[in-house]
């Protein structure tokens, strides 16, 4: 998980707000394939201190094969805000690296419940 803009990494108790934003912070997570037929799987987790303005964080999910070769990558813009947990669920394990650049879309109000239209052929 990249980030690529600035990131808090400190916070000011005494005023509530976070401080010290540093740019490209990134963190790596080895994992093993699920077993066939998972539905959901846990490719990251992460905390970040975030003021009382709402934000968008955009962060770039790589993943990689164990020789470093990048299997699938999406970036995209996280909302966040202050004491919310923010959940995104994708196809990363499936997506196509070279179109990163349409990324992965987040639904805030997503309640658990895929709403698709089928074409009829």
């Amino acid at each position: 998980m990249k980030y690529s803009h600035y990131l808090p990494v400190g916070f000011d108790a005494l005023s509530a707000v976070p401080r010290h934003s540093l740019m490209y912070m990134s963190y790596k997570k080895t994992f093993a394939l699920p077993a066939e037929g998972t539905k959901n799987f846990t490719v990251g987790v992460d905390y970040v201190f975030i003021g009382d303005e709402k934000k968008e964080i955009p962060i770039e999910v790589e993943i990689t094969d164990p020789q470093g070769v990048t299997v699938a990558r999406t970036i995209l813009l996280v909302p966040c805000q202050k004491g919310k947990q923010t959940t995104v669920r994708d196809n990363f394990l499936t997506a196509d690296p070279s179109t990163a650049d349409e990324g992965v879309g987040i639904d805030p109000d997503f309640d658990d419940e895929m709403d698709m239209e089928v074409g009829v052929m």
